[in-house]
């Protein structure tokens, strides 16, 4: 099952805690921890830029020198390998000094002679999936300047084991209630849902309701059959009809030899 942290950090106060730690409390409660994946970027040097124009590299068919606007106010020229944008498109860029996802630090440099200032990413770059045949293609909306990891938060996932007599942490509040419980924040509480009174209220009285629909049915249907039919006479008031136990009992007595209503008249 995998995890997100967070998701977690929705429900505790995960903030003093380190990713190792984290995987350290989880093996230490008795969940195994099989793999940890990390997504996204946490630097502040990646940033929304958009590219406002690009030629072909002089020195090289497969090279693009593009122009790009990353909101400092001043063009930034970027040799990039891709071919799945245009003018227009909005990029993540890597500014020099940012640190992606496997250590890759973004440095000044040059290709074929022509000064590069930065690194426009695709998705693989940046830790969120396996596409890398060309550039991550923001929002047409996403504003240029703004922070990547503002519009797309990072996130560490942990890839657990839960044994099948472990139901109960098949889910992030489990893992909250249980294995993390001793180190929650006093001040955090896992989220519960709180059932309003007035519904309650009326879910009882309907279920009420529908209890009594069975007896009404039967007394409605009770007053069908005791009505007379057409072309029937209606019993007289004074005329008494025996019910069926009167009428067991009466048949019951002229099975007995002795005392009895038939005994008397003989």
């Amino acid at each position: 099952m995998q995890v997100s942290l967070s998701w977690l950090s929705t429900h505790l106060d995960l903030s003093s805690y380190t990713v190792p730690q984290l995987s350290d409390l989880l093996t230490f409660a008795g969940v195994e921890v099989e793999g940890i994946e990390e997504r996204g970027v946490t630097t502040d040097k990646v940033v929304v830029a958009q590219i406002d124009s690009f030629v072909q590299h002089p020195n090289a068919d497969k090279l693009s020198v593009c122009q790009v606007n990353d909101g400092s106010g001043t063009a930034r020229q970027i040799v990039c390998g891709a071919k799945n944008f245009k003018a227009g498109d909005k990029v993540p860029l890597a500014l020099p000094g940012a640190v992606l996802p496997g250590g890759f630090t973004i440095k000044e440099g040059k290709l074929r002679d022509v000064a590069s200032l930065g690194m426009m990413c695709s998705g693989k770059e940046l830790g969120l999936g396996d596409d890398h045949a060309g550039l991550l293609i923001m929002a047409a909306d996403s504003p240029i300047g703004t922070l990547f990891n503002q519009l797309n938060p990072a996130d560490v996932l942990f890839d657990l084991e839960i044994t099948p007599n472990r139901p109960d942490l098949l889910s992030h509040l489990g893992l909250a209630r249980e294995p993390l419980r001793p180190h929650r924040h006093p001040a955090q509480r896992p989220t519960r849902l709180h059932r309003d009174k007035n519904e309650s209220s009326r879910l009882r009285h309907q279920t009420r309701s529908q209890r009594r629909l069975p007896a009404l049915h039967r007394t409605n249907h009770q007053r069908r059959q005791s009505r007379p039919q057409p072309g029937m006479a209606a019993p007289s008031p004074r005329e008494h009809r025996p019910t069926s136990h009167q009428q067991h009992r009466g048949h019951h007595e002229l099975r007995h030899d002795g005392d009895g209503p038939v005994a008397a008249l003989l």
